[in-house]
């Protein structure tokens, strides 16, 4: 893979835009579950 490619340069602002949109979802839904799994093991202990 050539870094002084033109072509690609042009496509990697979108694509990157596009990956870091999806990487951003992702952790958000991660976090969403995880606080959910954290607070059931909370519920758990106080059982």
């Amino acid at each position: 893979m050539k870094k002084n490619n033109p072509g690609v340069r042009e496509n990697s602002p979108k694509k990157d835009a596009a990956l870091t949109s999806r990487i951003t979802v992702k952790s958000k839904l991660n976090n969403r579950i995880g606080k959910k799994s954290r607070n059931i093991e909370l519920a758990r202990d106080f059982v």
